[in-house]
């Protein structure tokens, strides 16, 4: 069976060669992409695994999570059941009525903020029996894009 299918690969020398190269750039292909995927793999989830962060709040249409802002969670010992939301580096201010948020506050959105503080509380309902929780919310490129808003004081 050897011989009869040596003969047929000997037969049509440039067919083969071509079979033969095709079979080697797939084998190279695959190789390739897998090694690839691996890398990606591995480079998400080690942002995650040498993190020192304990909660990770994220939208579900999240697609870059290098773009996101960084929480600031500390622990309200004396204020069980609390979960406050501070503004950090790049949020705005609130300056005039009308979003339902105090003036002088941070500049998080009704519908964020009440995401942000459901999840909070359903993923640290064990914690906030004994604590409370501030999460400090950061747009890192926050001053830069309120430059391109009306609110670029």
């Amino acid at each position: 069976m050897f011989h009869i299918a040596l003969q047929f690969i000997l037969f049509d020398k440039p067919k083969s060669i071509g079979a033969l190269l095709g079979v080697v750039i797939s084998l190279f292909l695959i190789g390739q992409q897998s090694g690839t995927f691996l890398f990606l793999t591995n480079a998400m989830s080690s942002l995650v695994d040498n993190t020192a962060t304990d909660l990770w709040v994220v939208d579900d249409r999240t697609t870059n999570i290098n773009a996101l802002g960084r929480f600031d969670v500390r622990l309200l010992r004396d204020q069980p059941g609390t979960v406050l939301l501070v503004g950090g580096f790049g949020v705005g201010t609130v300056t005039m009525p009308g979003l339902g948020l105090l003036v002088g506050g941070s500049a998080i959105n009704p519908v964020p903020r009440r995401n942000i503080e459901d999840n909070v509380r359903a993923v640290a309902a064990d914690l906030l029996l004994e604590a409370g929780i501030e999460v400090t919310i950061s747009v890192p490129q926050g001053l830069e894009m309120a430059k391109k808003t009306l609110n670029a004081r």
